[in-house]
């Protein structure tokens, strides 16, 4: 019997296509043979009387650390949420009825970081149309081009705090359902969890049937759940580096990116998430979906309404032979122009919509099964590793000290967020005195040279002085970049990127050109990056001196 099952197996993943060697065959076999030996284990340990552990000896020492988010919507709020969501136009009525509602905690590890982002190195891009010979059609012919610079002002470095409430910091701790729709369920409601109890287990609103809740087991390590942290926290800086590049020099594109990301400290939490799962059976086949018991997310497959769909694409086809068609008039009396053109389309738009849902289970299940078999060779890689350097394979244990309660976390997080404002607070504040001081002192300057008019001309003539220094000061970084000292935004950026342009070093190929075209690209640098600034420049047309 071991056998069949185990050799069924290899041939249907065979029949899958997939290129599989001799060690993926061994794998394949040593994970069924796990998997009726952990059956048959079960079913013996049942059998003898007894009863079913909450936990095993991973949850045991995450007990400690564990948290749970209570259940807040009732029963029958769940089941109008589920009937929301499966009601519409184009949505049948074959999951209006469902077979089976339960009550399940799902694991989750909920992360928690702070992190230094470098922005080591990148290119901006200026799209602008201009004319270009074609060497084709031997004309001069508009296209959309791109001017890419190099930012001199690189490397910049930001600090980010990542909260566990951020739905890219909440991972799947198990391999039950499809990882797609319990994505869907994520929220701030994590910041409501406390810590776990086993009453919790127990729904107390039921009179009568089963009280039990189910529970799932944590499936993913917790160094899976940092890595997958980690990707997650890597690919959304990069975003947002490009979106803060284009916003802060005004480009259209970004290219050659560079970030560097280093940790200051990043810590996973355990936490259970309640969900009400409903399940419904559809020609022999059960579907589920749930409903997040706290904030009242909900995701599942929908079954869409064939007929509804075979209409919309029996008009559709219509409407295109209608303007594509030359003889459509004369052709649409015709059997086999209508069998071709209307009736096939159709039919295989309604089958495809009818058995659409069976094409994702089936999708997610090769998934889901594949990504078990993965986790399995890795861990079997690693006892092959340990065994060969003659140590005895040991599982990895849970109990890590950057493993943390979640509300733990979510006070370190409140107190380094609360430290970071009061920093950003007294800065605030000493330029605030800084700029008091300076009009105290302008103030009292004024009023003593009110008060002295004994001699006017000297007076006329010291302040003309002055006001031509402060215009000399004034002038001097517009006319590095050609505009006037009333020149908008977007003129100084026309005129910085025309002059960065004209002087940029790569433009010269003697030392002593590059020298000098280096310095003066330099000033045009310094001189942009003071006038984009409107606090620089009023800063500068006021004192005549550069931030």
């Amino acid at each position: 019997m071991l056998k069949n099952i185990i050799n069924r197996n290899v041939i249907r993943n065979f029949n899958t296509n997939q290129k599989i060697n001799s060690n993926s065959i061994k794998i394949i076999l040593n994970y069924n043979k796990e998997k009726i030996i952990l059956y048959q284990r079960r079913k013996k340990y049942h059998t003898e009387g007894h009863t079913r552990k909450k936990y095993n000896d991973v949850q045991e020492e995450l007990k400690q650390k564990l948290e749970v988010v209570p259940f807040t919507l009732l029963n029958s709020e769940a089941k109008e949420i589920y009937k929301k969501h499966h009601t519409g136009r184009l949505y049948s009525n074959f999951f209006l009825n469902f077979q089976k509602v339960e009550q399940r905690y799902i694991p989750f590890w909920v992360s928690s970081a702070i992190v230094n982002v470098t922005i080591v190195s990148c290119q901006v891009g200026y799209d602008y149309v201009a004319q270009v010979f074609n060497p084709i059609t031997k004309r001069m012919e508009w296209q959309n081009l791109t001017e890419w610079q190099y930012i001199y002002e690189l490397p910049l470095t930001f600090q980010k705090s990542y909260r566990g409430d951020m739905e890219i910091m909440q991972h799947y701790a198990s391999k039950k359902y499809p990882l797609k729709y319990i994505n869907k369920l994520r929220g701030d409601f994590v910041n409501n969890s406390v810590k776990w109890n086993d009453s919790f287990l127990y729904d107390n609103s039921k009179i009568e049937g089963n009280k039990r809740r189910k529970l799932d087991l944590f499936e993913v390590s917790p160094e899976d759940a940092v890595k997958l942290a980690w990707k997650e926290i890597n690919s959304y800086e990069y975003l947002q580096a490009e979106t803060f590049l284009r916003e802060h020099y005004g480009a259209d594109k970004v290219r050659f990116l560079k970030i560097n990301c280093e940790p200051i400290s990043l810590r996973i939490s355990p936490i259970y998430v309640p969900i009400y799962v409903f399940k419904t059976n559809f020609i022999n086949s059960d579907f589920h979906t749930f409903v997040n018991a706290n904030n009242g997310k909900v995701s599942g497959v929908h079954h869409y309404a064939f007929e509804m769909v075979g209409l919309i694409a029996a008009g559709a086809s219509l409407f295109y032979w209608f303007f594509t068609e030359p003889n459509f008039a004369h052709q649409i009396f015709k059997f086999s122009f209508l069998f071709k053109k209307l009736m096939l389309p159709t039919i295989f738009v309604s089958l495809l919509t009818l058995f659409f849902p069976f094409i994702l289970k089936f999708y997610y299940q090769r998934q889901l099964y594949y990504e078990k078999l993965r986790a399995f060779a890795r861990e079997q890689q690693q006892q092959q590793r340990q065994q060969q350097n003659g140590r005895q394979y040991t599982r990895r244990r849970w109990n890590y000290e950057w493993v943390k309660p979640l509300s733990e976390e979510n006070r370190r997080q409140d107190y380094y967020e609360e430290q970071v404002r009061n920093k950003n607070y007294q800065q605030q504040q000493k330029q605030k005195t800084r700029k008091s001081f300076w009009s105290s002192w302008r103030d009292t300057y004024e009023s003593a040279k009110n008060k002295t008019n004994t001699n006017t001309e000297y007076s006329s003539s010291t302040s003309s002085s002055t006001s031509n220094t402060s215009r000399v000061h004034d002038l001097t970084l517009y006319k590095i970049l050609g505009v006037q000292p009333t020149a908008t935004k977007e003129e100084i950026q026309k005129a910085f990127r025309e002059k960065a342009l004209k002087t940029h070093p790569d433009r010269f190929q003697k030392p002593e050109e590059k020298e000098k075209a280096k310095e003066k690209f330099q000033e045009i640098i310094n001189a942009y990056t003071v006038l984009r600034d409107d606090k620089k420049k009023k800063h500068y047309d006021m004192t005549g001196e550069m931030l």
